[in-house]
């Protein structure tokens, strides 16, 4: 792995802040925590000062202090006249102007400074970079990822993130990441698919709001961990097995609660028209039961005609 020191824009965000960016509670503080793409952020430093050490990764560790601190000042004022220039694409509650996002994230970065030999010589920063990682398997309980993926959707490929995502799960029992956005302040295209993904995995995947709003509109984080039993899933409800949840994916329902919040009918119209002209009465059944909470067959006849009521322009391809 090599790094250009003209390629590194170091920009570190405080212990506060991610707290709030991945809702962390004093419980999850106490946890193995493994920082990805952490940079000069704080959080590592504030982390060992109360006596709870975490590890962050990142390629910038592999120069030293004096360098990162340069490139610090080669670079601050670029960043701040760049968010100056695209101030409306953010929130001024929490911070309430530039200049105070400056010594926000200068004392930050100094904190990072004062603690970064020292934690080098105790592996709390480790040269490294995603989607690689030099940890053995569940070596963490909880991965963070900050301002990375999602963000740089412009340079970074869907498969990339997937494998980073990959590694981050193998490395850890829960990843957390923010934001969802890219730098447009626009919902990541990537998203839906690495959502899927995960879910036909058998990970828990949900999008969590968070109490952290800066970006206009990046207030939510992507949770994924392993899956436990009776919980937000597809195949939790009546009827819906591995085959109808991957349908229901196909057409933008992840979740139990998803799939809940819209009606069956609507939903079994929407398989019809986008996945599988075939589908029968029994599938629609199967369907309105798992709305219902009923099983498929005493629901066949009852839901057969009230989708033939609503929709009498269907033909069905065959009977069951």
């Amino acid at each position: 792995m090599t790094i250009s020191y003209n390629s590194i824009v170091p920009w570190g965000r405080s212990f506060e802040e991610y707290t709030t960016m991945f809702s962390l509670s004093d419980a999850d503080l106490k946890l193995r925590i493994l920082g990805c793409g952490d940079g000069p952020a704080s959080f590592n430093a504030e982390m060992a000062r109360r006596g709870t050490p975490m590890t962050s990764i990142d390629p910038i560790y592999e120069i030293d202090t004096d360098q990162i601190r340069m490139r610090i000042h080669e670079t601050y004022e670029d960043v701040i006249n760049q968010t100056q220039a695209n101030r409306n694409h953010f929130i001024w509650t929490r911070i309430k102007n530039v200049d105070e996002l400056g010594r926000i994230r200068m004392t930050a970065m100094n904190q990072f400074l004062d603690d970064f030999d020292q934690g080098k010589k105790e592996n709390r920063y480790i040269p490294g970079e995603l989607p690689q990682l030099p940890f053995k398997s569940k070596s963490f309980d909880l991965a963070l990822c900050s301002h990375f993926l999602f963000l740089y959707t412009d340079n970074l490929s869907l498969d990339f993130h997937i494998r980073a995502i990959k590694e981050m799960r193998r490395v850890a029992n829960e990843i957390r990441i923010f934001p969802l956005q890219n730098y447009n302040a626009e919902r990541s295209p990537y998203l839906d698919d690495v959502i899927k993904t995960f879910l036909e995995r058998g990970d828990l995947v949900e999008e969590i709001k968070v109490d952290y709003e800066f970006q206009k509109g990046s207030n939510h984080m992507l949770r994924i961990k392993k899956q436990s039993p009776n919980t937000n899933t597809l195949q939790s409800l009546p009827n819906i097995g591995k085959v109808t949840a991957k349908k229901l994916m196909q057409i933008g329902i992840f979740t139990k609660e998803d799939f809940l919040s819209r009606d069956p009918y609507q939903v079994f119209d929407e398989l019809l028209k986008k996945i599988d002209p075939t589908l029968c009465r029994c599938a629609l059944a199967g369907i309105v039961g798992a709305k219902e909470d009923k099983p498929w067959h005493a629901v066949t006849k009852q839901a057969a005609i009230e989708f033939d009521k609503r929709y009498p322009e269907h033909q069905w391809k065959d009977k069951c």
